[in-house]
């Protein structure tokens, strides 16, 4: 397993005093990027639109309208109107939509869309999340190619494994389209809730999506969601986007109320909301060598089933697989790449953490492949390749995490004081004349915070003298220096960090 290694580009933690508080940090592990969040739905999703504001601008105006919408506003209209006449979410999911737009706004980005020619709102971020949802039933919209494909692994196929022990691992293909503005944003975004009832959990994803489409929660339980081959709705009670409902039995600790978190909470979360999607959902749960996967089958004309090791006895040994075909809500049709995974565990069932992940690659890889994932929660181990523009996620090294590091906070929660000195953040980045530089000290020091040129030369002291134990924003207004890209260096004696920052006329 790889060392987890963090280097961090951009951290915006506690404001200053009197200021708002930006509860996020952005860090670059091995070239992947991860969000960390955390407080109440509000406090993550604020964060969420602060620290990453160009970039969820992108996702809705370079993906959502100029490719699925065609970049016609009459295209994106519609199917705005549409969302709003037969989608619901919950109310905690609104909010965060809200609180997305106020951050920004805050972080001083504009919200206008040209080709809308409005300002975006907290309806056109729930439509994105409602993206899977809408590409299945709503006519007109480019096709998006979304697929997928997952094989789990456990007891006696994995035994033999010295690492595994028995214990399970997953491997799991996203599958989507490789649009350059998705392979130009895979983001990882680890949540770290302060409500009770809710626990820590990790999104695979890209900015803007806040639902549940590649999940681990802190519990061990996980889900991965796959489009099914039939869709089949009617219009009746409102829908909730099934990423929102995936989510919220990831996220809470014990949606169905029965003490336990289990894939009984995601299944209770997506049977308690009418759907207009066709989904199928490989769930895996539990740290332990007994725990077993289930996958979820629904849409609305059929409702929710469930298939386990049990009744799907194509694919030899402890193995459960994963496409988009339904195998149980209806009867089940070719699939090749399904047809490939039974061979290979047919041929042999005796699966290793790296036989999971070569068995996926050569059996489902498709050229439209985001994202390679692979999880062993006894190992506490979180793999994650992702495409290039042009190139499939396959075709590129994964990144390994572990979890007890992704979960830790990156700040006491209590007093906003990081354990150790945390690098330079500007927000926005790039910037036209004022950006938002902040850093946090575990102790107080004398410091100061400079602006140099790529080629070493200085060109403005931004502060040089004390400074208290925890966070500190200071502006950088730039009215006169020309385009370029320019380094932020911060000085103490408690150490060093730099960090980029772009100027744009």
């Amino acid at each position: 397993m790889r060392r987890f290694v963090s280097a961090i580009l951009m951290t915006v933690l506690m404001a200053a005093a009197g200021s708002a508080q930006v509860n996020g940090v952005v860090t670059t592990v091995e070239g992947k990027e991860v969000l960390t969040v955390w407080g109440t739905h509000q406090e993550r999703a604020h964060a969420h639109g602060y620290l990453l504001a160009p970039k969820v601008k992108e996702m809705f105006e370079d993906y959502i309208v100029g490719r699925v919408c065609y970049g016609q506003a009459s295209v994106y209209n519609s199917l705005r109107s549409f969302y709003l006449s037969h989608y619901a979410v919950d109310a905690p999911y609104a909010d965060e939509a809200q609180a997305m737009v106020d951050g920004i706004m805050a972080s001083g980005l504009g919200l206008h869309s040209a080709v809308l020619n409005r300002d975006m709102d907290a309806t056109d971020l729930l439509v994105c999340n409602a993206i899977v949802d809408l590409s299945q039933s709503y006519a007109g919209l480019a096709t998006m190619g979304l697929g997928c494909s997952s094989l789990s692994s456990w007891g006696s196929s994995t035994e033999s494994d010295s690492s595994l022990g028995g214990a399970l691992v997953i491997t799991r293909l996203m599958d989507w389209e490789n649009h350059s503005t998705l392979a130009q944003n895979h983001l990882m975004i680890v949540s770290l809730p302060s409500e009770e009832d809710e626990q820590p959990w990790i999104s695979l994803t890209f900015p803007a999506f806040i639902g549940g489409l590649s999940a681990v929660a802190e519990s061990g339980v996980a889900a991965f969601l796959n489009v099914g081959n039939r869709c089949n709705y009617a219009l009746g009670e409102p829908f909730q986007p099934i990423l929102f409902s995936v989510r919220s039995g990831i996220e809470r600790r014990d949606y169905d109320g029965d003490g336990v978190h289990t894939h009984n909470d995601i299944l209770a979360a997506v049977d308690g909301r009418n759907r207009s999607s066709g989904t199928i959902i490989h769930t895996v749960e539990g740290f332990g060598s007994a725990s077993s996967p289930v996958i979820i089958e629904c849409n609305n004309e059929r409702g929710v089933v469930t298939r386990d090791v049990t009744v799907d006895d194509d694919i030899a040994g402890e193995n459960l697989a994963a496409t988009n075909h339904f195998r149980v809500l209806y009867d089940p049709v070719y699939c090749n790449r399904y047809r490939a995974i039974a061979d290979s565990m047919n041929a042999s069932t005796a699966v290793s953490v790296e036989r999971s992940w070569d068995v996926m690659v050569h059996a489902g890889a498709q050229s439209n492949n985001l994202h390679v994932i692979e999880y062993a929660p006894t190992l506490s181990l979180l793999k994650w390749a992702t495409s290039a523009v042009g190139s499939p996620a396959y075709l590129h090294e994964p990144a390994a995490f572990t979890l007890d590091q992704l979960f830790e906070p990156p700040v006491a929660a209590e007093t906003g004081i990081p354990a150790r000195l945390r690098l330079v953040a500007a927000a926005p980045n790039p910037f036209a004349t004022r950006t938002s530089v902040v850093f946090c000290l575990p102790a107080a020091s004398q410091c100061r915070l400079a602006v140099y040129r790529l080629d070493g030369s200085m060109l403005s002291v931004l502060h040089d003298g004390q400074l208290d134990a925890g966070s500190h924003r200071i502006q950088w207004d730039d009215p006169g220096t020309g385009s370029g890209t320019f380094v932020l260096r911060l000085e103490s004696v408690l150490g060093t960090a730099h960090t980029r920052v772009v100027r744009v006329n």
